[in-house]
């Protein structure tokens, strides 16, 4: 036959489409199969018989090619997983085939397995098919479904400032980026959001409430150059917010990750005095043990340059120290061995709090002694040494270990002089291992002070004016 007849053939059939009538599939067996000199519109989806053997599967439901060939049964079909019931999801539909030589457009198996692709088919000419690109459905949400706002979402409002995009997250807190105007400026500041409605237990929201409350009555009243400033407080029924200066610089522990073996000398050095200021204003001038001294609650400012500045930030655990002129015969608090006002009260947990790498001995004692300054003072102790080695004095993943090494005060001090960033100056190596050894004392009493450590050779000469 040629194939000019055949084509001709071809375009009948599609032709009388429409006008065909559902044929027995025994019927069509006893028919001699056709065989065309050109591939037939269906070979190639047709290939593999392991794949989908009719086009009217649930896969294609729906196509225009499937709604002009496909007859629906009206009969019922069993259903494997019970009863003989009417049901057109597990039912596959009989199709007219293209030719009565063409079986392969019969289901081969109803119970097979579809497929979760679907696609689209367009008649483009008598006699070809192409494939059309994968139909995706977008559902959309009704006006009953869609979300309220909270006051804290993007886009809301709150006092003179608008809500941005949210930069971090804590255990109870989200931060947020916060547009206001000053003085016809654009001003972009980060704002604390902590909820008053966190946990469905009403007890545990009442805490957290109370502890960020505490946070607020301590973090308002300091200020400091390398102390993370408060800048306003809006209280509302449905959460507080505390909007603060937007520092883009990171934490001193990204400055770390990318410094693995330790920052050079002359920076960790700077980033050392401006730590310990910042702590002399805490201990000695509004009386307060900031008890989570640690990498990530050191931020640095790199609007000042390109090292940036560091700030002290999160008063979460902060403790105020009973100053000088407080009765001393106060039973709750009283002074120790070496001047530091101890603290007492009862309201005062000794337990572990922050990072536990930072925690000093005293605290791996069944019975902990009386809260001091002391504590920020090992805290201290271990940022110096992380800067200038690029890993931390105590660590190990396993916390018995690591409760093991801090108890004992068991650090790498040949690593710390042979670090990096001392480049083969032995002497500045000599002058921060002193110092980095006074703050990781384990004997409370002989633990440094910050006023000893701004004292000391290391840092005598590196005045506010050289930063």
């Amino acid at each position: 036959m040629r194939e000019k007849d055949v084509n001709e053939d071809r375009e009948d059939e599609f032709d009388a489409a429409p006008n065909y009538r559902a044929i027995e599939p025994t019927s069509l067996m006893n028919q001699p199969r056709r065989r065309f000199l050109s591939p037939s519109p269906f070979e190639k989806l047709m290939e593999d018989t392991d794949r989908m053997s009719s086009l009217t599967s649930n896969s294609t439901v729906g196509s225009p090619l499937s709604e002009a060939l496909a007859t629906p049964p009206d009969s019922e079909c069993s259903d494997v997983y019970g009863p003989t019931l009417t049901h057109t999801a597990r039912c596959q539909s009989f199709q007219d085939p293209i030719s009565l030589g063409e079986t392969s457009a019969w289901p081969a198996n109803l119970n097979a397995v579809h497929r979760n692709k679907s696609y689209n088919f367009e008649i483009v000419a008598p006699g070809s098919a192409r494939r059309k690109r994968r139909a995706f459905s977008e559902k959309r949400l009704s006006p009953a479904n869609q979300r309220t706002p909270e006051p804290d979402d993007e886009g809301q409002e709150v006092g003179a400032y608008v809500m941005g995009k949210q930069i971090g997250f804590g255990g109870f807190s989200i931060v947020r980026e916060a547009t206001t105007m000053k003085n016809g400026m654009k001003v972009i500041r980060a704002v604390k959001i902590v909820r008053k409605q966190a946990h469905n237990l009403e007890r545990e929201n009442d805490k957290i409430q109370a502890d960020f409350e505490k946070e607020v009555s301590i973090w308002r009243y300091l200020s400091h150059p390398h102390i993370l400033p408060l800048i306003e407080v809006y209280d509302s029924p449905h959460a507080i917010f505390c909007f603060t200066k937007l520092v883009s610089g990171g934490t001193l522990l990204d400055v770390v990750k990318k410094n693995r073996h330790g920052l050079p000398a002359h920076v960790a050095q700077k980033y050392a005095y401006q730590l310990a200021s910042a702590i002399r204003y805490l201990h000695e001038d509004v009386r307060i043990i900031h008890r989570d001294i640690k990498l990530e609650n050191c931020l640095i400012d790199v609007s000042v340059d390109d090292e940036g500045s560091l700030l002290l930030c999160d008063f979460g655990l902060a403790e105020q120290v009973p100053g000088s002129n407080d009765d001393d015969s106060d039973p709750e608090s009283s002074y120790g061995l070496d001047g530091r006002r101890q603290i007492y009260r009862r309201d005062v947990s000794t337990e572990i709090k922050g990072s536990f790498q930072y925690a000093p001995p005293e605290m791996m004692a069944i019975t902990a002694p009386p809260l001091t300054t002391a504590v920020d003072m090992w805290a201290y102790g271990v940022v110096l040494y992380t800067l200038h080695v690029g890993d931390l004095p105590f660590n190990h993943t396993f916390q018995p270990k690591l409760q093991m090494m801090i108890a004992k005060g068991d650090w790498d001090v040949e690593k710390f002089r042979n670090a990096h960033a001392f480049a083969g100056d032995a002497g500045m190596a000599m002058m921060a291992l002193s110092v980095v050894k006074g703050c990781l004392c384990k004997n409370v009493e002989r633990r440094w002070t910050i006023d000893k450590v701004l004292e000391s050779e290391w840092l005598e000469h590196f005045s506010a004016e050289s930063l």
